[in-house]
């Protein structure tokens, strides 16, 4: 197999950033898998050791594999919801162009402030849900609010004498309660996280007009977690780090399935592009 090359200079990436060495056992464990082809977190590790090699999946593999994988729509149906008929994977993405932070933050604070407020309400919910799911917090008492409007910022400035201090998304829902429900995001691509960054904009958030924490998700969204600097994290609590990949899987989930903005469905799109490509 061209893929186990030589072993002694392929590493995984874990937890922590550092990376473990790789040996045999760890191909032969994707071997014994029931269905190693359909298994989402083995392909994405997979992946990450040979992102250029087709030959991962070989005869030795497919002799493990209990179907054939033209047949692996249904698997994958599964995971990601591809039967919704407003799935951006249905869509191309736009592959001219090559987005970072501020752009992609930006075409959220867009498709949420534009349509009809029942459009841009069950967006901005859409999108606090998912927050809130990445950050392992109950959706549950969102279903039952009574929300009457919605606002989204993108690269909201919250020190004057600091304009680099910037929540890269705010999204909150105003709710009849006269209390409010949001979602604080930090979007990272490549960059990682700075000491002071977090706490200002918890403190900003939790300081607007109908804000508790109680009901605001605090998210840092990376393409991969556990590369940030995870002492930061340890000192802000309240944060948690989450996927691009979980986050986006969520969002799909939660938007309405009669949301037929094609625009909106290829710009999510683009950030699977852009993030995994």
């Amino acid at each position: 197999m061209r893929a186990v090359g030589n072993w002694q200079r392929q590493r995984r990436p874990t937890s922590n950033g550092r990376c473990e060495r790789v040996t045999r056992k760890h191909l032969d464990a994707l071997c014994a898998l029931a269905k190693p082809t359909y298994k989402f977190a083995a392909l994405t590790w997979a992946k990450a050791l040979w992102p250029k090699s087709n030959a991962l999946l070989n005869a030795k593999l497919l002799q493990k594999a209990n179907r054939p994988l033209t047949d692996c729509r249904e698997p994958l149906s599964a995971l990601f919801g591809l039967e919704r008929p407003s799935h951006c994977f249905k869509v191309e993405p736009h592959r001219w162009a090559w987005f970072h932070e501020p752009q992609i933050t930006a075409g959220f604070e867009h498709f949420l402030s534009i349509g009809s407020q029942h459009q841009q309400n069950a967006r901005a919910i859409a999108v606090v849900k998912a927050a809130f799911r990445c950050a392992n917090q109950s959706t549950n008492a969102i279903d039952q609010l009574d929300v009457i409007d919605t606002l989204a910022f993108a690269e909201l400035c919250v020190d004057k004498g600091n304009s680099k201090r910037r929540i890269d998304l705010l999204v909150e829902l105003h709710c009849s309660d006269n209390r409010n429900v949001g979602a604080v995001v930090e979007a990272k691509f490549e960059s990682n996280l700075n000491d002071v960054q977090l706490g200002a904009y918890q403190q900003h958030a939790i300081s607007r007009p109908g804000w508790t924490g109680e009901r605001t998700a605090f998210v840092v969204i990376a393409p991969f977690p556990g590369k940030l600097d995870q002492q930061i994290l340890f000192e802000n609590p309240d944060w948690r780090a989450s996927s691009w990949c979980q986050f986006m899987q969520y969002l799909e989930q939660e938007l309405m399935q009669d949301d037929a903005c094609e625009d909106f469905r290829r710009f999510r799109r683009t950030i699977w592009h852009r993030v995994y490509q």
